[in-house]
């Protein structure tokens, strides 16, 4: 079983994008390459695969 996450950067706007975004890419490239694992897509949302759902929750509190 998989776990797949999704999300919104809140207040995206308040902070310039090229600080949150690489911040991002580098917790989401713990998980796999994109776009097989994971992709941002519509500027501040992301997708990201879990391949083990015991990781489900850990994963969560990274991006957080």
């Amino acid at each position: 079983m998989i776990a797949i996450l999704t999300g919104d950067v809140v207040k995206s706007n308040k902070v310039a994008t090229y600080v949150w975004n690489k911040v991002l890419k580098d917790v989401l490239k713990n998980f796999g390459s994109s776009p097989q694992n994971w992709e941002m897509y519509r500027g501040d949302e992301f997708q990201v695969q879990i391949n083990d759902i015991r990781d489900a929750l850990w994963a969560s509190l990274l991006i957080k």
